[in-house]
């Protein structure tokens, strides 16, 4: 008789929640809403309690289900994307050291999948990256600047080797490149050769030195640009003087 009343029972529930499915399904959600902690407490409790069979279920389902498991989780993701990415970037910044450190040996174990996979999100994607490129480059021009400068400083034989030896190597490139740059922007060129020849010679630089020496800046020794520039600041004196006293005096540059 019990068996016969525990099947009734279980047919009429089945019955029911078939007929009642929203209505069980609110339920259910308002039931776990008031009882979080609780139910939380339990699953952890359970899962201590049964972690290698739990997790070997896990898989087993996770490999017989591949293609369901991975549909749901997009959908997941795809609908809950900005409290996904608001919880990564919480960790994220709770665990900077621990980020790197996995980011760097996952890079390092995956060159060439790494690779292959940013290539043809280039190739999917090349207007949204070079409009992105092109956003951040604007906003982080003066930073990306001022780095340069003060690794060129830090750096000058290297930077200006691997500078020439790349030139080198790439000279038909390179002309061609800045032909079609002069071309497109001769007014800009223009301007800015005739400031950067306004700043050498006020400022006496090197290659306004070699310049007045008629000589290519790698021939002339430091020694000979101390003496031209002591005789051209010299000079300069002398014409500054005899102009306040109203004399004139040939351009010695």
């Amino acid at each position: 008789m019990d068996a016969c009343k525990k099947a009734k029972e279980a047919a009429y529930q089945k019955a029911y929640r078939e007929a009642n499915k929203e209505t069980v399904a609110a339920g259910m959600r308002a039931w776990r809403e008031a009882n979080k902690e609780s139910i939380a407490a339990q699953h952890k409790a359970y899962y201590d309690a049964n972690k290698e069979a739990v997790n070997a279920r896990n898989k087993a389902y996770r490999e017989a289900s591949k293609e369901a498991v991975a549909a749901y989780q997009k959908a997941y993701r795809e609908a809950n994307a900005e409290v996904l990415a608001a919880r990564r970037k919480v960790w994220g910044d709770a665990n900077k050291e621990v980020v790197a450190v996995r980011n760097k040996a996952y890079r390092e174990a995956n060159v060439e999948s790494m690779a292959a996979q940013k290539k043809a999100y280039y190739e999917a994607n090349k207007e949204a990256v070079a409009a992105r490129r092109k956003a951040w480059g604007a906003a982080e021009m003066e930073a990306r600047t001022q780095k340069r400068r003060a690794y060129y400083e830090a750096n000058k034989e290297a930077a200006r080797a691997r500078s020439k030896a790349w030139g080198d190597a790439n000279k038909e490139s390179t002309a061609a490149r800045n032909k079609a740059y002069r071309e497109a922007n001769k007014e800009a060129v223009a301007a800015k050769g005739k400031a950067w020849s306004k700043a050498n010679t006020e400022q006496v630089t090197n290659s306004y030195v070699a310049q007045t020496l008629r000589l290519p800046m790698i021939e002339v020794t430091p020694n000979l640009l101390a003496l031209k520039r002591e005789q051209l600041t010299i000079y300069r004196l002398a014409r500054q003087l005899k102009k306040a006293t109203n004399e004139q005096v040939p351009d010695p540059d």
